[in-house]
């Protein structure tokens, strides 16, 4: 008998901890970032791809059109529908913006760091399904020249669990859904550049 009222109370404990998680989520104001972890708590995927000009031109680029014109849903991550900047200015440190998704979810994003040389940002409040069991991301993008006239660009998704629990699922989720996520929208970019600049 006890052990059945045991059993009992750990299934209501469960069930209210996935209705919890599962609850409908509204627009975050971009407030109350958490605070970032060290590198070696991350899960990362990395990916990398090769613009036919230099630094400046390629980071001219990025600045217009961008790289979420050229990002597309995959798997689980849904496509971007809007931007709309809620302090600051995007692209400067310290700017947050909300980001909504054709899901219905939404994200809140805020710049890190911004130079010619690396550009950082954090995500969090992910309201989608996908993104409940992360507590936030660290996106970074920087640039290498290569030589030729050439710059190489690299951008790493760098997701922390809520909890260790979760990492085995994240790094499917990195694997299956951030990879060709990222790997396709660099490479598209690189393509548009490519093409316009002969």
């Amino acid at each position: 008998m006890r052990a059945l009222k045991i059993l009992g109370i750990v299934l209501i404990l469960i069930v209210g901890f996935v209705g919890y998680q599962l609850r409908p989520m509204g627009p975050p104001d971009g407030t109350n970032p958490p605070p970032l972890a060290d590198d070696s708590d991350y899960l990362t995927n990395t990916e990398s791809v090769i613009f036919n000009g230099s630094r400046d031109e390629v980071l001219a680029f990025m600045a217009d059109p961008g790289l979420t014109s050229f990002l597309k849903p995959s798997g689980r991550i849904p496509a971007i529908t809007d931007v709309n900047v809620l302090s600051g200015t995007w692209g400067e440190a310290g700017a947050v913006r909300r980001v909504s998704l054709a899901d219905g979810g939404y994200t809140a994003e805020r710049m890190l760091e911004s130079n010619r040389d690396i550009f950082s940002y954090q995500i969090w409040d992910l309201t989608s399904w996908s993104g409940r069991a992360i507590d936030h991301i660290r996106g970074d993008i920087w640039y290498e020249d290569v030589g030729d006239g050439q710059t190489r660009m690299s951008w790493s998704y760098s997701i922390l669990p809520k909890t260790g629990l979760l990492s085995g699922p994240i790094r499917t989720f990195l694997k299956e859904d951030f990879h060709p996520f990222m790997e396709n929208g660099l490479n598209d970019m690189a393509a548009a550049f490519n093409a316009q600049a002969g």
